[in-house]
C-alpha cells in the first residue's frame, strides 16, 4: 500500500518483542530486521536497506550457518539492493552465494531457487561478462 511509515513502526514493534523475548541472536529476530531492510529498500533508502540486511546476515550466518535457505535469503537481499543501486559488481557475489545455496539445499527446480537464479541471471546480463552463465556461476566460494 506504500504505507512505509506505518509500516516501520510495526516492524520495529515486532523487533524489539522478539529481541526482548528471544534475545538478539535468533532467527526470527534476523526476520524482522530482514523485513526492516526490504521496507527501507522499497523506499529506496539504501544505505539504511543495507544496514539492516547485513545485521540479518550476521545472525543468520552465525546462529543458521551459511548453508541455511533463509541465509540464501539475505544474500539475494543484500544483492537486489546493490543491483537497485546500479552496483551490479558487488550484487553479483551475493546473489551467487544465494543461488548456490538454494540450489544446494532445495534443488535447482524450487520456486525459490528459480527466483533466485533469474535474479542473478539480470545482474548477471547487466555486467555483460562473456563467460558463459554455468561456468561465471560456479566460481564462488561460500
Amino acid at each position: 500500500q506504500g504505507e512505509y511509515p506505518k509500516a516501520l513502526e510495526y516492524h520495529f514493534k515486532a523487533l524489539e518483542i522478539r529481541e526482548k523475548v528471544l534475545g538478539t541472536e535468533h532467527p526470527d529476530t534476523a526476520q524482522s530486521y530482514n523485513n526492516i531492510g526490504e521496507v527501507y529498500r522499497s523506499q529506496g533508502d539504501y544505505p539504511k536497506a543495507l544496514e539492516y540486511h547485513f545485521r540479518a546476515l550476521e545472525i543468520r550466518e552465525k546462529v543458521l550457518r551459511k548453508e541455511h535457505p533463509d541465509t540464501a535469503q539475505s544474500y539475494n537481499n543484500i544483492g537486489l539492493v546493490y543491483d537497485s543501486q546500479g552496483e551490479y559488481e558487488k550484487a553479483a557475489p551475493y546473489c551467487k552465494a544465494a543461488v548456490i545455496i538454494f540450489i544446494q539445499v532445495l534443488g535447482e527446480n524450487h520456486p525459490n531457487t528459480q527466483i533466485v537464479s533469474n535474479n542473478l541471471c539480470a545482474i548477471y546480463e547487466k555486467l555483460n561478462i562473456s563467460t558463459p552463465f554455468e561456468e561465471w556461476l560456479s566460481d564462488i566460494d561460500l
